[in-house]
């Protein structure tokens, strides 16, 4: 009788078809990989908590299976909460529009050639598994059994995973383990979460997306950056809060009377991705609410879809056009130094958030900057310490390449140091024009080496 009913059950709430099941969002992955082996590759990044369901990732960039490249990395996610089911629809409608136009969009083709464009649609696939049996069309968690009595029990399971990273984690969520918003035992408990922070490790991701679509319909279509902290703004303010605010300009609202909004979340909300990821990384990561409810009708998804993803070709365009990216080598061995690279106008101590490091594989860093000229410090222990200024163009990217000198080496009261600069070009392929800075050097792009002189003398 139990099993009649709960089969007359599942009839009765089958799933949205337009919705993808996770074998759906497998299947869906695998098709493009196999299809456009060029372009991208399936990864799995970790395995879910109750289920051991692996959580796949797809890579979208030229030579997607040379594991590293010195590209800027992106990453788009999906169902952090399992009944915001919008979110992997988002995720497979990117995917799907830069594999099948790479060959016949000039832009789409420079997207994936020249970024390392990586989407995870469901990052809560356990979560997701209530939804699809249409067991609680409200379900927000994952399934740890916070009693551990081996059964999934609705009324008391389940970690919210987007509370649970690690930043500021006392003050978000609800210590409550029945508690839709119960933040878990400790940060990264999860293996969801873990999965992402990992691959943020990683990647170092310039940007993040994270969509979702809140169950409050005064929260919808709007887009949160990181962030207001008590009375002060992050330290990146002026340069997130202008990408953000063009960001959903670019999206025009249900209504077709308006666009997204642009907000500050508040670091008190504690461990959300977008705050731990710029917290950790620096990253530019937004959360995208889609919609002013968690279940659009079927045939509106891919009407919200095509008009989020024109907000999304604008911020891939947006870092191709203009950014810093500084890398740091050894001057003795030429090889890459994780360094910390302290942009001084975008600069907060290590008690707000974590210094911003090159990566230890290119020793490479990337900063998403308003045109401007900025006051640069590279400083790493052992080693002669770095400061110049630096203009940022508008329509070009700034790539520049500091040699460090070990300190036992140095000579004299004052030393000066190389830069070598790039020649750089624009998407239309004209070369960067020279500029003066402030600090009177001058750029040509007829000099291959420019020297400059340290600011601080060294003892």
């Amino acid at each position: 009788m139990k099993i009649l009913l709960l089969l007359i059950f599942l009839i009765n709430n089958k799933f949205p078809p337009r919705y993808h099941t996770y074998g759906e969002m497998v299947d869906e992955l695998h098709y493009l990989q196999i299809n456009y082996p060029e372009i991208c590759k399936v990864y799995t990044i970790g395995y879910s908590q109750r289920f051991n369901l692996p959580i796949l990732a797809l890579r979208i960039t030229s030579y997607p299976y040379i594991e590293e490249q010195d590209k800027p990395t992106i990453l788009f996610d999906g169902i952090h909460h399992a009944s915001e089911i919008l979110g992997c629809e988002m995720c497979l409608y990117i995917a799907n529009k830069l594999t099948s136009q790479y060959y016949s969009d000039s832009l789409i083709k420079s997207f994936v050639d020249y970024l390392d464009i990586w989407l995870v649609p469901m990052v809560n696939p356990d979560g997701h598994y209530i939804t699809e049996l249409g067991l609680d069309s409200l379900w927000r968690k994952n399934l740890r059994d916070n009693n551990y009595n081996g059964r999934i029990d609705l009324d008391y399971d389940g970690v919210d995973l987007n509370r649970n990273y690690d930043f500021l984690f006392q003050l978000g969520g609800s210590n409550e383990p029945n508690n839709r918003y119960y933040r878990g035992p400790y940060p990264f408990s999860e293996p969801e979460v873990c999965a992402i922070r990992d691959l943020a490790e990683r990647k170092r991701f310039i940007l993040n997306v994270s969509f979702h679509s809140d169950k409050d319909p005064r929260m919808g279509e709007r887009v949160y950056y990181p962030w207001r902290w008590g009375n002060s703004f992050s330290p990146d303010y002026l340069h997130i809060k202008a990408l953000t605010d063009t960001f959903a300009l670019n999206i025009i609202n249900d209504a077709n009377n308006g666009t997204y909004l642009s907000i500050h979340g508040k670091a008190e909300e504690g461990g959300l991705e977008r705050n731990y990821l710029y917290y950790a990384y620096g990253t530019f990561a937004f959360t995208c609410e889609m919609w002013r409810g968690y279940y659009p009708p079927e045939e509106k998804v891919d009407t919200i879809c095509e008009r989020v993803f024109l907000g999304v070709k604008y911020l891939l365009k947006r870092i191709l056009q203009s950014h810093l990216t500084i890398r740091v080598l050894d001057k003795k061995t030429g090889l890459p130094l994780k360094a910390e690279v302290r942009v001084l106008e975008a600069y907060a101590p290590p008690e707000t958030i974590l210094p911003r490091y090159t990566d230890p594989i290119f020793g490479r860093i990337r900063r998403i900057l308003k045109p401007g000229i900025y006051n640069i410090e590279v400083l790493k222990e052992g080693y002669s310490i770095v400061k110049f200024a630096i203009e940022i163009p508008t329509n070009y990217i700034k790539d520049t390449t500091i040699f460090l000198e070990p300190e036992d080496i140095i000579e004299g009261r004052f030393r000066k140091e190389i830069i070598k600069e790039k020649e750089l070009f624009d998407l239309s392929g004209r070369k960067s024009e020279s500029y003066p800075l402030k600090t009177g050097i001058f750029f040509s792009k007829k000099k291959k080496y420019v020297n400059i002189k340290i600011i601080n003398p060294t003892p």
